[in-house]
């Protein structure tokens, strides 16, 4: 049987007769531990994008990076998509400048809005929603844009890819 994620979360609001809540109660290792309203917000936060994660993954399927390389997609072309400095740390110098090379060659297909949408999303890490703020559209044409975009690039660097291997 399955439980409703209410019966197994580990935090709770103690009420009183009336209803009114007189404490937020968070458990810590089998100890319950009083907490401010706010820690109590953030904390349900976290759980409640914890069991989206959870449920995506159940829905999709989880993908390694193992299994898309066994796949046959390049691994440079997967580890574009890392913000950290895992380039550095983990490619070698030829294949960062081979990497590189591929995706300014795959961006010189974009158009100047083009570009100047994908340097703001992920150059400036500003968010989609703050981008179509700036641009004074809508959310959705925003992502609609970007999803169009990134579908024309992974197209280019997978050409680009088998051009400087």
């Amino acid at each position: 049987m399955i439980r409703h994620w209410k019966e197994t979360r580990d935090y709770r609001r103690v009420r009183d007769a009336n209803g009114v809540v007189i404490a937020c109660v968070i458990s810590v290792d089998g100890e319950d531990v009083e907490v401010t309203e706010e820690i109590y917000e953030e904390y349900a936060r976290m759980d409640r994008r914890e069991r989206y994660l959870a449920e995506k993954d159940a829905e999709n399927g989880v993908v390694s990076l193992d299994e898309l390389t066994e796949r046959g997609f390049p691994a440079e072309f997967l580890r574009m998509d890392f913000k950290s400095d895992f380039e550095n740390d983990v490619l070698e110098p030829d294949e960062k400048r081979r990497t590189l090379a591929c995706l300014n060659a795959a961006l010189t297909v974009l158009n100047a809005d083009e570009r100047r949408l994908i340097h703001t999303l992920y150059y400036d890490d500003v968010s989609v929603r703050e981008c179509a703020q700036r641009l004074g559209v809508r959310l959705w044409t925003v992502q609609c844009r970007r999803e169009k975009i990134l579908k024309k690039l992974r197209t280019e660097i997978l050409k680009k890819f088998k051009n400087f291997s």
